[in-house]
């Protein structure tokens, strides 16, 4: 993943194929883990540990934000759905909590 970013340099449209793609991934497995909408609040006894698409999202914000040209791209896509911005936020304290 990491060799992907570095390939991409400043290519504005890579980046938002990389970026559209991982939040589709991501939002293929908040539905598959069945976290909706609705569910802002912690379940008990409900974890799981796919931290890697998170880190594979937070890495290529980063990326992002350490190249000028590629921050345009990066809120469009991530910041047009709040809800989703707010379940990958969601989960890894769900983590926390349980421990």
């Amino acid at each position: 993943m990491f060799n992907t970013l570095n390939a991409l340099s400043d290519e504005v449209d890579c980046m938002q194929i990389y970026f559209r793609k991982w939040k589709s991934l991501m939002q293929d497995w908040l539905s598959s883990i069945r976290m909706r909408d609705i569910d802002m609040c912690t379940p008990p006894f409900c974890v799981s540990y796919h931290i890697p698409l998170h880190r594979h999202i937070a890495a290529g914000v980063v990326y992002c934000i350490e190249h000028c040209a590629l921050r345009s791209p990066l809120e469009d896509i991530l910041t047009s759905d709040e809800m989703f911005l707010r379940k990958i936020a969601l989960h890894p304290l769900r983590i926390q909590v349980s421990f």
